[in-house]
């Protein structure tokens, strides 16, 4: 299950995510994880740096 299938599955209201991605060394201002959601997501996300 990912991300969008868990928020809509319990019906979220609102998704938060951290807009730092995980591999060391890199300097993206937003995640491939978090720029996937964002792109895909139809209900309210909160991203947080």
């Amino acid at each position: 299950m990912n991300i969008l299938e868990y928020a809509e599955g319990v019906d979220a209201s609102l998704v938060a995510m951290g807009t730092r991605g995980r591999a060391a060394g890199t300097e993206r201002v937003i995640g491939t994880t978090t720029a996937r959601v964002v792109r895909r997501f139809d209900r309210p996300l909160l991203t947080v740096g």
